[in-house]
C-alpha cells in the first residue's frame, strides 16, 4: 500500500504543477512539455496500476477513490491566473467576468455550453441561433461569446445538455470554473458508481483505478469541463441499475446519456437483447423509461427537432479530426471522386458498425463486454476521434481490463500536436491508431487463446 500512496503523492504534485505552472499556450516549448508531463503521468498510473493488483487490503478501494478526488482537485483549477488563482476563482463564480484563460488545457468547449445557457435564458432557439451573428451588450456575455470556438456553426448539444446548460446560467450565470466543479461531481460520481461495480462483479479494485486515476480523464473532465462527465456517469449508472434489476432507472439514466451526446446510442444494440432475454418486465420498465424520458425532453424543443438535426448533418459533413478507419475508408471513397470520398467512408464506417451488431448477437457477447466494443468502435470508427470521447467506453475497458484501450486513451493525447502545427500529420495519427490496433489484435487473440 505504502507505494501505491506514495505514487499518488507524487501524481498529485505533477498535477498541481500542470494545473498552475503550465503557459498552455501553442508554443511548442509549451506543448511538448504538457506532452512529457502527461507522458510522466501516464507512466506512475501504469506503475500504480501493477501495484494495485498485488495488494490485498480492505483500505484499497477508499485509497484509489480519494486520490482519484485529490487529483481532480488540484486539476480543476487549471486555466486561472497562477499568481492569484483564489481571487480569481470568487470572481469567476460570482460572475464579474471570466477569469479563467479562453483555452483551458488546449480545450474551449466550455464557453459553448455556457453561451447555449445564455440564449436559452434569453427565451431564444438555441438551435437556431448563431453566436456570431448575436448582438449582445451585456459585458460579461459579450466576453464569453469572443470565446466560443467556431461561432459560425450552429449547436449540436441534445436537449438534455441544453438544461444543464440552462441550470447553471441560473446558479452561476457565465462561470467556466463552475461548470468545471459541476463536471468534476459527475465525473467523482462515475468513480463511485465503477467502485460499486467492481463489487458487484467480483472484481479488483485495481480495475477501478484504470479509471480513476486515468489522467485523460481527469485532464478532460475535471481540467477543460467536457460534458462527457455527464455521458460517462448516466452510462455507469444504467448498467449498474439494469445489474440490480432497476430496470426503469436504468431506462432513464440510458436516456439521460444519449441526450447530453448522441453516440451513447449505440449501447442499446446490446441493452436492449440482454433485457428481453431477462423478462418483458424488465424490457418494458427499461424501454418504458427511455421513451419517457425522451418525451419530457423533446417536449421544450418539439418546434426545433428539424433544426437541431440540421445541425448534425453540418457537423457530420464538416468535420473530420484525429481520425483512424475512417481516414482509410475516406480515401477508398476518393477512388471514385473526391465528392463521394466522406459519404463512402459514412457508409463503410456504418457498415463495420453493423457488422461488429451482428457479431455481437451472434456470439452471445456479455453485456459488459459489448457495452466496450459498441462505445469503443463507435468513437474509432467515427470522422472525429475527440480524445474525450474515448472517455464513453473507458468504464468498460477497465471492468473487463482491457489494456490496449487504456494504452490508447494516453496516446490519443499526440493530437494536441495540431496546436503547434494546425495540420493533422501522419506520423502521429499512425503511431496513435497504429500501436493501438496491433494492441488489440494481440489482446483478442490472448483471450480467445485462453478461452
Amino acid at each position: 500500500m505504502g507505494r501505491l500512496i506514495g505514487l499518488g503523492a507524487i501524481s498529485t504534485l505533477v498535477y498541481l504543477r500542470a494545473a498552475y505552472g503550465l503557459g498552455w499556450t501553442s508554443a511548442p516549448a509549451d506543448v511538448y512539455l504538457f506532452l512529457a508531463i502527461f507522458g510522466g503521468l501516464f507512466v506512475l498510473y501504469g506503475l500504480a496500476f501493477v501495484s494495485a493488483r498485488s495488494i490485498e487490503d480492505k483500505r484499497l478501494p477508499w485509497a484509489i477513490l480519494g486520490f482519484a478526488i485529490v487529483f481532480r482537485l488540484a486539476f480543476v483549477g487549471v486555466g486561472l491566473p497562477e499568481d492569484k488563482p483564489f481571487s480569481a476563482a470568487l470572481q469567476d463564480l460570482s460572475g464579474d467576468g471570466p477569469a479563467v484563460s479562453q483555452f483551458i488545457a488546449y480545450d474551449n468547449d466550455v464557453w459553448r455550453y455556457l453561451w447555449d445557457g445564455r440564449i436559452t435564458a434569453r427565451g431564444e432557439s438555441v438551435y437556431r441561433s448563431i453566436p456570431d451573428q448575436v448582438e449582445e451588450d451585456d459585458d460579461l456575455w459579450f466576453q464569453v461569446q469572443a470565446r466560443v470556438d467556431h461561432g459560425e456553426y450552429r449547436t449540436v448539444y441534445p436537449p438534455f445538455a441544453q438544461v444543464v446548460f440552462r441550470a447553471m446560467h441560473a446558479i452561476a450565470p457565465g462561470s467556466a470554473l463552475a461548470f468545471k466543479l459541476l463536471m468534476m461531481c459527475f465525473d467523482i460520481g462515475a468513480c463511485f458508481l465503477l467502485w460499486r461495480l467492481t463489487q458487484r462483479l467480483g472484481l479488483s479494485p485495481a480495475f477501478l483505478l484504470l479509471y480513476a486515476w486515468n489522467p485523460l480523464a481527469i485532464k478532460e473532465l475535471s481540467g477543460s469541463g467536457h460534458i462527457d462527465a455527464m455521458v460517462v456517469f448516466f452510462l455507469l449508472l444504467a448498467v449498474e441499475r439494469i445489474l440490480a434489476g432497476g430496470s426503469i432507472v436504468a431506462g432513464i439514466s440510458m436516456r439521460l446519456a444519449i441526450l447530453t451526446k448522441l453516440t451513447p446510442v449505440a449501447g442499446l444494440a446490446t441493452i436492449l437483447p440482454f433485457l428481453w432475454k431477462r423478462g418483458m418486465r424488465a424490457f418494458a420498465g427499461f424501454v418504458g423509461g427511455l421513451l419517457a424520458a425522451g418525451i419530457l425532453l423533446a417536449i421544450p424543443w418539439r418546434n426545433d427537432i428539424g433544426a437541431f438535426l440540421t445541425n448534425l448533418r453540418t457537423f457530420a459533413a464538416d468535420w473530420e479530426f484525429n481520425a483512424g478507419p475512417f481516414r482509410i475508408f475516406r480515401g477508398i471513397g476518393s477512388l471514385f471522386g473526391e465528392s463521394l470520398a466522406v459519404p463512402v467512408g459514412q457508409v463503410l464506417s456504418s457498415l463495420v458498425m453493423m457488422g461488429l451488431v451482428l457479431w455481437v448477437w451472434r456470439k452471445r457477447v456479455d453485456l459488459l463486454d459489448a457495452l466496450f466494443y459498441l462505445l469503443a468502435a463507435a468513437v474509432w470508427l467515427s470522422p472525429t476521434v475527440m480524445p474525450w470521447y474515448l472517455l464513453w467506453a473507458l468504464p468498460f475497458a477497465a471492468l473487463r481490463g482491457r489494456l490496449s484501450f487504456v494504452v490508447l486513451t494516453g496516446l490519443s493525447l499526440l493530437s494536441y500536436l495540431v496546436y503547434i502545427e494546425p495540420v493533422e500529420s501522419a506520423w502521429w495519427l499512425l503511431l496513435e491508431h497504429g500501436i493501438f490496433a496491433l494492441l488489440f489484435v494481440l489482446e483478442q487473440r490472448g483471450r480467445q487463446n485462453s478461452v
